[in-house]
């Protein structure tokens, strides 16, 4: 069977410990496997050394490797700081670049390739020569340094390293996105920004320009055509809701 492994097979067993067996080995355990009464054998070479529970280890087989020990300044300090962690501290831009070079450098690691830049951002991981296994353990290895459940399509749903890095972003930053479909205004200004400069402008500003009537017209005609609005009801009204209306009267 292992005559039909391709690299990439072979280097995902060696990184959960799993040896290769010779043909007479592999004969040798089956003919000793057919000599006992256990149900389920399953005859193997596991090449621990080196090799410690983690993610890449199928949890089932993770009590066969050792455990080091851990120091009492180890158990007693901070937790290892996850990429999420490191992501907080990062501009929106930066962050786009640490996910795409993370997912690419465990898209590497999986390939035996020797480092992230052999791995095009915008290459679909089947054409890299991922399959379902692959295509798993890059969603486990994910999971672990990202600490964010994915699901377990991440990979056939996202099928590029950038379409996995935009998804991760989405997941761990939803607020960095802008609504999709809005478009700047004419100006070049974002609508982000626009918001920002209108929050700081006072109420008798909004009034001296004109604006604050403009947003009680808004108010008679979709509210309550039919009953004359007060000069009130500006004061009444917080700015979020003020610039809200003044957007879908410019629409």
């Amino acid at each position: 069977m292992t005559e039909q492994m391709g690299e990439v097979d072979r280097s995902r067993l060696a990184r959960i410990g799993v040896g290769a067996l010779s043909t007479e080995k592999g004969l040798a355990l089956f003919d000793a496997a057919l000599e006992r009464s256990e149900a389920h054998l399953v005859p193997m070479t596991l090449a621990a050394a080196g090799t410690s529970p983690s993610a890449a280890v199928p949890p089932i087989a993770r009590s066969l490797f050792a455990t080091p020990a851990r120091k009492a300044d180890e158990r007693d300090g901070p937790a290892p700081s996850t990429l999420s962690d490191r992501l907080v501290a990062l501009a929106p831009a930066d962050r786009r670049r640490t996910v795409l070079d993370a997912v690419r450098a465990q898209t590497a690691q999986i390939l035996g390739h020797s480092g992230a830049s052999a791995v095009p951002p915008g290459a679909a991981f089947k054409e890299l020569g991922f399959d379902s296994l692959t295509s798993l353990e890059l969603r486990n290895r994910l999971d672990g340094i990202v600490r964010h459940r994915l699901p377990v399509t991440l990979v056939f749903d996202h099928p590029t390293p950038e379409a996995i890095a935009s998804y991760l972003l989405d997941e761990l930053f939803p607020q960095d996105e802008e609504p999709a479909g809005a478009p700047d205004s004419t100006d070049g200004t974002s609508d982000a920004e626009l918001r920002r400069i209108l929050a700081t402008i006072p109420i008798d500003r909004l009034r001296a320009s004109g604006l604050a009537q403009l947003l009680l017209d808004v108010t008679q005609s979709t509210d309550a055509p039919d009953q004359p609005e007060s000069a009130e009801t500006i004061d009444e009204l917080d700015t979020e809701r003020l610039i809200l209306m003044a957007f879908e009267e410019t629409d």
